[in-house]
């Protein structure tokens, strides 16, 4: 279902919509998983766009749940030596509400409610226009990456619906490896990073999901080298930092942890210190989670281009699943 509620009665409308929600809550344990989710679905039939499809299907998604279905048809320019006459668009939107077709029909051969949708243009743009138009919690498409310059100067679909998108980003790649399945929570206790954990929640992962909860703390304090600054004030100060700084992340992964428990039965807790994206990539190397939940603190302009934020880079180079919340 997509509610549109208008800005004057928008507290009211939430109020409203709150207690629709609980009646139709599912109880994980002692969780109760609001249900109710609209969730975009961006696919181009190829097999990066069928593992994400496999696992929106995995999991118990129930009726009350909403499915948006799209595919971008890419504009392209013929080359001379094909007949203008010949109706390629037309054959291309007929070839792109099968594709679309096929897929709603998987979701409601699964009893769920699958809305289709065909666009035209550039794919990252006008998947971006689809989430300010539908309003979907989560926007999910498989990864399809590029490598070398065309990845800096341009980066995938994925990522700059990443960068660019309102709503919450699953980006899906292979398949789970089995069950349990394995996630990996990455907290700097922001808002940011609780939004994504309880969006991770709130998605019906089974209550065996085994999750490592991972917080780094960043000793990047400085933009000069330690060659610069006296050496045992430099030693002292790195010290009480480090200890500081260590027990902060703690604290984030104990009260990240404690409320994971309430929705899955094994929790472990992790902390490490360093850069925070080499920590991340070192740790998904190491524990190959099937999927990664971070939070996006969302850049844009030239610095989100240059730049970005740790999420960004993560996804660029995690080998798994990521799961990018966003406050919007």
């Amino acid at each position: 279902m997509l509610l549109l509620i208008k800005k004057p009665s928008r507290n009211k409308a939430r109020t409203f919509l709150s207690v629709i929600l609980l009646s139709k809550a599912v109880r994980f344990g002692r969780y109760i998983l609001e249900a109710d989710m609209r969730i975009l679905f961006a696919t181009d039939g190829s097999e990066p766009s069928l593992q994400a499809m496999d696992l929106l299907l995995s999991l118990e998604f129930g009726p009350e749940d909403s499915f948006a279905i799209l595919h971008v048809l890419k504009e392209f320019v013929l080359p001379d030596t094909i007949d203008p006459n010949r109706d390629f668009r037309k054959a291309g939107k007929a070839a792109a509400k099968r594709l679309v077709a096929d897929v709603a029909e998987k979701f409601r051969g699964a009893g769920l409610d699958a809305e289709e949708v065909v666009r035209e243009g550039d794919p990252a743009k006008e998947i971006t226009e689809a989430i300010a138009e539908f309003r979907p919690e989560l926007a999910v498409m498989g990864h399809k990456g590029h490598t070398g310059l065309g990845r800096f100067l341009l980066g995938s679909v994925s990522n700059n619906v990443m960068r660019h998108g309102e709503s919450s980003v699953l980006i899906v790649r292979g398949r789970m490896s089995g069950k349990p399945v394995k996630a990996l929570y990455c907290t700097d206790g922001s808002l940011h990073a609780k939004y994504a954990r309880d969006l991770f929640m709130r998605l019906p992962f089974p209550p065996d999901t085994e999750v490592d909860v991972l917080s780094v703390a960043d000793m990047q304090v400085s933009s000069l080298p330690e060659q610069y600054y006296p050496y045992s004030e430099t030693s002292t100060m790195m010290a009480e930092l480090r200890g500081h700084l260590m027990e902060q992340a703690e604290g984030y992964v104990a009260e990240d942890a404690k409320a994971l428990r309430d929705r899955f039965r094994t929790v472990r807790e992790h902390v490490t210190v360093g850069a925070p994206e080499s920590e991340i990539l070192s740790a998904i190397d190491e524990m190959a989670p099937d999927i990664t939940v971070m939070g996006s603190s969302g850049m844009r302009g030239i610095k989100g281009i240059l730049v970005g934020d740790v999420s960004q880079r993560v996804v660029k180079h995690a080998r798994n699943s990521v799961l990018v919340g966003k406050m919007g």
